[in-house]
């Protein structure tokens, strides 16, 4: 075996031992299952505390909470493990996290509103409103089109850093000039990290008080409907938001991983960016700076707003939100956040069935909403990277 050989084979084995004695040094800490559950919703809560028992879908080190509302009332809220597993710090009922791309269901609320308080029509163009947005082929996309995932803006042709995301003038100039990557209502992809920003700049624009999408959100969902959700955290509540525990390139990201592959579409997903069938390394990589997730450890990074993919709440919040919308776009004491008719419309409105551009998977989006058919019920809400997820059950109106 030659030098260097054996220095990569001392390498490898001080690297295992190392994690082996972090492991062995660390003692793993007890379950902990906390929450309330009404009458009739008992297995939830066994499905839950299985995650953590049986380590198939959660890991042992982390944590999670699970809520859901049945005709406008809460029946679950359930939170369990660690918020942050090397401190010994427990999950608790007003622990927040980083959900991701979840975040994109609220912005699309957002945009719902200024469309029922006719500051924005889905079918205006987008220059209507916002001039500067009409450069290099841009001109004629809707409103429609950008919030279906339809106007080829899935990845722009400037960097985003979190730095330009800091600059709100400076990142709608660079939204603005760059080009779409395919014929705009041609077909839909993905727009992982721009849709939100685009909608936020849209927003702005629409808005008589010129707010941004996050200022909206806190001002008109929030605040008024009781919602603990930012889409720019205040510095003040960093306490309270879960450590993000992997970078995806440490033992933790290695098992996530792993398990991810577990799912034939994840699969597909990967397979399709190893062979570049998919553009997943250009979206990815367009926003390489913000897409470490390890760095909105950092309560500096958490101020900024992405309604792509940086809101921070509960699950409880989420819920509340979602369970309005499938109460007919009321709460119980009969306030409204959406009118029924709109509601019904975006959720049997948007794309078609079919493979994404950017992902290669089929995939379903309408007014900025995810459209999810699961088990023959539609759900209208948000998926999000590590397991998020926040939807409306519509069947939930014919109960």
């Amino acid at each position: 075996m030659g030098l260097w050989a054996k220095a990569f084979v001392l390498c490898v084995v001080a690297v295992v031992a190392s994690l082996v004695v972090r492991v062995m040094q660390k003692e793993k800490l007890p379950i902990i299952i906390d929450g309330t559950v009404q009458s009739g919703f008992e297995e939830v809560l066994e499905a839950f505390r299985a995650n953590f028992e049986n380590g198939d879908v959660e890991p042992r080190e982390g944590g999670s909470a699970f809520a859901a509302y049945y005709k406008g009332k809460q029946v679950v809220n359930i939170w369990g493990g660690y918020a942050d597993y090397e401190s010994s710090q427990p999950w608790r009922h007003d622990s927040m996290a980083i959900v991701f791309s979840v975040t994109k269901g609220m912005a699309a609320l957002c945009m719902a509103m200024l469309v029922d308080r006719g500051y924005l029509d889905y079918d205006q163009k987008v220059v209507h409103y916002w001039p500067e947005f009409g450069q290099n082929g841009k001109e004629n996309i809707t409103v429609k089109q950008l919030l279906h995932h339809e106007a080829g803006l899935a990845f722009i042709d400037t960097p985003i850093t979190i730095d330009l995301m800091m600059n709100y003038h400076k990142l709608g100039k660079a939204l603005a000039k760059s080009p779409p990557i395919w014929e705009p209502g041609t077909t839909h992809g993905y727009h992982a990290f721009t849709l939100g920003l685009y909608a936020s700049q849209l927003l702005t624009r629409a808005d008589p008080k010129k707010r941004t999408l996050g200022e909206y959100f806190r001002d008109e969902v929030a605040r008024p409907f009781g919602i603990e959700f930012y889409i720019g955290l205040p510095k003040e509540l960093n306490y309270r938001v879960a450590r993000y525990f992997t970078d995806g390139k440490d033992l933790n990201g290695v098992k996530s991983f792993l398990r991810s592959q577990m799912d034939p579409i994840n699969r597909q997903i990967t397979w399709g960016t190893v062979t570049g069938q998919n553009k997943r390394k250009e979206v990815f990589g367009n926003f390489a700076d913000a897409s470490d997730f390890y760095k909105f450890n950092d309560p500096r990074n958490r101020e900024f707003e992405c309604p792509s993919a940086t809101g921070y709440g509960t699950a409880e919040a989420l819920a509340k939100v979602y369970g309005i919308i499938a109460n007919g776009g009321k709460t119980t004491d009969r306030k409204q956040l959406l009118p029924e008719k709109l509601i019904k419309m975006i959720e049997e409105g948007g794309t078609p069935l079919l493979d994404d551009y950017t992902s290669r998977i089929p995939s379903r989006f309408s007014y900025g909403f995810h459209r999810l058919t699961y088990q023959d019920r539609e759900m209208l809400g948000h998926i999000g990277h590590g397991g998020n997820n926040a939807y409306a059950d519509s069947l939930v109106w014919d109960l």
